[in-house]
């Protein structure tokens, strides 16, 4: 069952308990409370939607001494993963962030962990192997 009340501070910090044995812990704490929990530590999480998460990331684009892409990318998919544990423990129904495309690109978060926590990662081509030739992309047949 959903839960309609618990707030987005309150499940980021059982999520932040669950991989405290993780290397990246501190890293991710520290992002969650310099760039999300002062806007939304205590919104529901059901109430955090991908609309209101655009406008975060626009508002960090243009702060004073703007953030990079690159760290506004990792912000969003550890924030991608932690929304992940929530769906697991069934108090949200999706990931808000699965998908927020940015001027064409897209940020993708790739799961990397069997006990259903995930590391942010951006997903990367596959390394093929050399002596395989790429496939060619043909016109369907009419």
């Amino acid at each position: 069952m959903i839960d309609a009340k618990r707030t987005l501070g309150d499940a980021l910090d059982a999520w932040l308990r669950a991989i405290a044995d993780q290397r990246s812990h501190d890293e991710y704490e520290s992002r969650m409370k310099l760039y999300v929990r002062p806007t939304f530590d205590r919104t529901p999480l059901v109430k955090v939607t991908k609309a209101k998460l655009i406008e975060l990331r626009n508002a960090l684009k243009s702060i004073d001494g703007p953030i990079s892409n690159a760290t506004i990318n990792t912000l969003f998919a550890s924030l991608s993963s932690a929304y992940s544990y929530f769906v697991e423990q069934g108090w949200c129904s999706e990931n808000p962030l699965r998908l927020i495309e940015d001027r064409g690109a897209t940020v993708h978060m790739a799961p990397v962990s069997g006990r259903g926590l995930e590391a942010p990662q951006r997903m990367q081509r596959q390394h093929q192997d050399p002596r395989r030739r790429p496939r060619r992309h043909r016109p369907a047949a009419r």
